[in-house]
């Protein structure tokens, strides 16, 4: 007689669970190691290495206001106060120039100020699309996670997508801030 108490079908369901289970730790350290590849058939960013935790900002391209990463496609739209204080600083900057050859001190003072409130606008932005984009980074992985053990494929897209569009946010965001500072 045999002493196996299991009912019929509960070791693959265990089996169904304990690989849930390895997926959200995966999914949460970045480490699929944590047992034995799970066999669903799943995409999870965390084997991906398009979907690496890593920020890189210098692989980020840029027109306009918009931000895009090769890597994952997603797209992303800067905050209006980088636009403005790029364009103050521009035309802060002009008239500075042109006080200095026409010798308006008036002229200079103000284009000198212009330009620096430009780039407190242009600093705010960023600041802002920093801020959002690591919101947004941990709201989508959080949300990949818990889509991912409950096995809706299409919260998990929608989640690994607002984690892509983080990461573009916050890559754009550390690139204008590198330049900034570069200033």
């Amino acid at each position: 007689m045999s002493t196996n108490t299991k009912s019929p079908g509960s070791g693959s369901y265990m089996e169904s669970a304990k690989g849930a289970a390895q997926s959200v730790m995966g999914a949460i350290t970045g480490n699929n190691q944590a047992g034995q590849p799970s066999s669903s058939t799943h995409h999870h960013p965390t084997t991906d290495p398009s979907h690496s935790s890593s920020s890189s900002s210098s692989s980020i391209s840029k027109i306009g206001p918009l931000a895009t990463s090769p890597t994952t496609g997603a797209i992303s739209t800067d905050d209006p106060n980088r636009a403005t204080g790029s364009y103050n600083q521009t035309i802060g900057s002009g008239k500075e120039t042109l006080g200095n050859l026409l010798g308006a001190q008036d002229l200079k003072r103000s284009g000198a100020e212009q330009k620096r409130q430009g780039e407190g606008q242009e600093a705010q932005g960023q600041l802002s699309d920093f801020g959002s984009g690591i919101g947004d980074r941990v709201a989508g992985k959080v949300g990949m996670v818990g889509a991912v053990v409950m096995g809706d494929e299409e919260a998990e897209r929608r989640e690994r997508e607002r984690h892509d569009v983080g990461k573009t946010l916050q890559g754009s965001a550390e690139r204008g801030m590198e330049r900034s500072a570069g200033r």
